[in-house]
């Protein structure tokens, strides 16, 4: 909680001086501490956050894209998933980071945290690497859809602090996890949302 205090304080830092809240501290971190961030945890509570993650099924080109959202005391308020063609593992992760960002927007949400497992695209949306051509465009959208934000912050985590998200993909193309799964539980999902909240 104290790393996430920090990121937080920063980033309203770099809000408030009118700058893009760019995130080294959980992308580069060198002292031991990436290995507490091993596990989901809540965002302040007047703010949501949305896990992206993106499964490819190598053998049929298929990849499956998901999205879930929980509020500052660890409940769930929406999650979904859907099935895309695959030109890219960075363009999936893309269309799904796109996918949150949307919905967050659609529902009028002002103070958001996107988070995501995928370490490239994550540095590429806070302007730390150069934009790779083949995301341009969606990587562009997203860049603008964040100005719907009075706080907005991309952030990196790992596989496991992600993992309702990446169960929801890895099933979704196999037709185990339905579009709106938030409206009927598969159990393995209930078993994994009901450890992120006996972590928060």
């Amino acid at each position: 909680m104290v790393v996430q205090k920090a990121m937080f304080q920063a980033a309203e830092f770099c809000r408030v001086n009118g700058k893009d809240p760019l995130i080294p501290s959980v992308l580069h971190l060198k002292d031991g501490l990436e290995d507490k961030l091993q596990q989901w945890s809540p965002p302040r509570e007047d703010i949501i956050k949305c896990n992206a993650d993106a499964v490819v099924e190598v053998e049929n080109g298929i990849a499956g894209l998901a999205v879930v959202c929980h509020n500052g005391r660890g409940i769930l308020v929406n999650g979904f998933a859907f099935k895309q063609s695959v030109s890219s593992v960075l363009m999936v992760e893309t269309l799904a980071l796109r996918a949150a960002v949307r919905w967050a927007i659609r529902n009028g949400l002002k103070e958001i945290i996107f988070e995501s497992d995928g370490k490239e695209l994550m540095r590429v949306i806070n302007k730390m690497v150069s934009l790779p051509w083949r995301i341009k465009p969606l990587v562009l959208s997203i860049w603008e859809l964040r100005k719907a934000f009075s706080f907005c912050e991309f952030t990196y985590v790992c596989r496991k602090a992600n993992s309702v998200a990446n169960w929801e993909a890895k099933w979704c193309p196999k037709d185990m996890c339905p579009f709106y799964w938030a409206m009927n539980l598969p159990a393995t999902l209930c078993s994994l949302l009901h450890t992120d909240v006996n972590h928060c």
